[in-house]
């Protein structure tokens, strides 16, 4: 028998868990894996024992675990940590909405609404916009946090034209 070793992330969502879950052991939900995108390059055949985010630098770690020796034909702690650099893998999921999106009127405020969920699909409060509206002038933009991965954005056409509205998500 050989385990096969997968090249992905899975994390548990826990999101179901109750108080009286983790008190008094009283779990009647089924947790669920997601899958967590990781892009770039990934440590094959390791399953990781821990694994840590760092949200304000972007490094993802994986630390101990354990590996298949193919000449022992047996499973080998590992005592090491592999380090990856996210490019905003937990904040794929962002939509906007709004009529501001496609048409405003010049010399008024317009706004829009952006929603951020994580890879698990939970709101992801912690995601940082840029807004760029660009045309004819260069219109400056402002960001604003509702809660819950929610955002608004406002701007000010001062010229009547076309405009290209840019929303860039990261962490900072």
């Amino acid at each position: 028998w050989m385990p096969e070793a997968l090249d992905d992330l899975w994390a548990l969502d826990l999101t179901a868990l109750t108080p009286e879950c983790l008190w008094e052991g009283l779990c009647l939900v089924r947790l669920p894996w997601r899958r967590v995108p990781v892009p770039g390059t990934r440590v094959h055949g390791v399953w990781g024992a821990g694994m840590h985010i760092n949200a304000r630098t972007s490094w993802l770690y994986l630390s101990g675990g354990q590996r298949f020796d193919v000449e022992r034909q047996r499973l080998v702690e590992e005592d090491r940590v592999a380090v990856f650099r996210l490019r905003d893998a937990l904040f794929s999921a962002c939509s906007a909405t709004g009529a501001s999106l496609a048409t405003a009127v010049a010399g008024q405020l317009a706004q829009f609404w952006v929603q951020c969920r994580d890879a698990l699909g939970l709101a992801a409060a912690a995601a940082e916009l840029e807004v760029q509206v660009e045309g004819s002038v260069l219109v400056s933009a402002s960001v604003f946090g509702a809660g819950e991965g929610k955002y608004t954005v406002q701007y000010l056409p001062v010229i009547a034209g076309q405009y290209t509205i840019s929303v860039l998500v990261g962490r900072g």
